[in-house]
């Protein structure tokens, strides 16, 4: 049986692409991937471009609603879409979001960005009742920083919002990733780039627990924990 995740957000400039790329680099290691670009500024497309022949994974771009409805026929285990920064575009989400399996909702780590977010969950996620949670993603590294992610992530506990239990920092290699065509398992293998990766693994592991692909690895197998063993 394949999957289907968006990685869905109202909001600009939440890494959601930054999210759907790493997310499907990781899945890779284990199962046949494509990520489709369902979104206009086609961030993702030029991303992939970029890479070129170094994905790991399919790609394809297509905005077109009659074309997104067949996803799940085009034979593989993963389908991560990377959808348009907008609810204005109403038949792009109802064509994605009538097969997904669940959806990735990433957010700034900032408490004037929970309020877009609850719009999104419940003007196009909810009445679907198609399981859900929230990635905090862009966490700085100073104390306030930190403070600000956990106030936006108290903020969705008191609505009842699922939440991932991995917040993903703000690292340089999230910034760069894109021009250098990398992605989590082919950026530079730094301290920062390994934790970064990690960090990465420990939200697979928890978006993929239950599912069956067809070889079985274990997502959370990083340099620095074969280090330690």
């Amino acid at each position: 049986m394949n999957r289907l995740v968006p990685i869905c957000s109202q909001k600009g400039g939440v890494g959601k692409t930054t999210v759907a790329m790493a997310l499907a680099s990781i899945a890779a290691q284990d199962c046949n991937v494509l990520v489709v670009d369902a979104d206009p500024q086609q961030s993702a497309t030029w991303w992939s471009e970029r890479a070129g022949e170094r994905l790991p994974f399919t790609f394809a771009a297509s905005p077109d609603p009659s074309e997104l409805r067949e996803l799940r026929n085009q034979g593989f285990d993963l389908i991560i879409v990377d959808t348009p920064g907008s609810l204005d575009n109403g038949p792009v989400f109802d064509a994605v979001l009538s097969q997904a399996d669940f959806v990735v909702l990433p957010t700034e780590p900032a408490a004037l960005a929970v309020q877009p977010l609850l719009t999104s969950i419940h003007e196009v996620v909810a009445p679907r009742k198609i399981p859900f949670k929230v990635l905090i993603n862009g966490v700085g590294n100073t104390p306030a920083d930190r403070l600000d992610a956990e106030e936006a992530e108290e903020m969705l506990r008191e609505a009842n919002i699922p939440l991932f239990r991995t917040h993903i920092r703000r690292w340089r290699k999230h910034k760069t990733a894109p021009l250098a065509g990398d992605v989590a398992t082919t950026w530079p293998r730094s301290a920062d780039g390994k934790r970064a990766e990690a960090e990465i693994r420990e939200v697979a592991t928890e978006l993929f627990a239950g599912w069956s692909f067809p070889r079985t690895i274990d997502l959370s197998a990083t340099d620095e924990k074969a280090a330690t063993k």
